[in-house]
């Protein structure tokens, strides 16, 4: 696999986990992309499941781990999306958590290391140690379940707060708008922590608003976008 051309790749990682907790991690190893053209996965192939041999593991649709561009954002402590280097998903040999610094990468067992996307996502749950197995099947993935509110949507009385549901929770985000706008990764984030439920802010209705909500997350589609209208009593 090591002798693939162009499938070596060394380079500093920056990632969040589901606290969050922003981290950079040093890097290197085999393209994910190298190691599954050089396994024969076709174009039809629409879902890639990595597997650890402690029994964690984490699936990607296509999109996801072999075509979204992805980056290495030298600011993430700080939310800064300047100065993004482009990087790609990496089965590493050596790394090191914590380190902006090559030269510290040590051998350890084989790691899924996925890159972001934009400044703000959270990648680091779907590394996967100890990386033992890759499933590529053709089946559709399907879309995430849309989101759902509680309240119910309808009247409401002013000053009273909507929290957003889904039941993944632990594998998805949910993405909001309160203007009318369509929601995307960089609308307000809902539920920013899966460990601290503090953090995941009710939405305070304080006049008649529509909310309309995404939910992302790695293995799954898109959800259809859902729209909820609160009114003042």
């Amino acid at each position: 696999m090591l002798k693939l051309p162009d499938a070596r790749f060394e380079h500093v990682y920056s990632t969040i986990n589901n606290w969050p907790i922003k981290k950079k991690f040093a890097a290197r190893g085999v393209k994910v992309a190298a190691a599954l053209k050089a396994a024969g996965v076709k174009d039809e192939a629409k879902c890639i499941t990595v597997k650890g041999e402690d029994g964690y593991e984490w699936s990607f649709t296509r999109e996801q781990l072999l075509e979204t561009k992805r980056y290495y954002f030298p600011g993430v402590i700080e939310g800064d999306p300047a100065n993004a280097e482009p990087v790609e998903p990496l089965i590493a040999y050596e790394y090191m958590e914590s380190s902006d610094k090559l030269s510290e990468a040590r051998a350890d067992s084989l790691c899924l290391i996925m890159p972001q996307a934009n400044v703000n996502e959270q990648t680091n749950h779907t590394f996967v140690r100890g990386v033992n197995g890759i499933i590529v099947t053709v089946d559709d993935p399907g879309k995430w379940i849309a989101a759902a509110v509680s309240p119910p949507a309808g009247k409401i009385t002013g000053g009273d707060t909507v929290k957003l549901q889904h039941k993944e929770k632990g594998k998805v985000k949910m993405y909001y708008t309160l203007d009318g706008s369509t929601p995307s990764e960089n609308s307000t984030l809902y539920n920013p922590s899966t460990y601290q439920p503090g953090l995941n802010k009710p939405i305070v209705i304080d006049k008649d608003t529509v909310i309309k909500v995404l939910v992302k997350g790695f293995g799954k589609y898109d959800s259809d976008i859902a729209e909820y209208h609160f009114y003042i009593n």
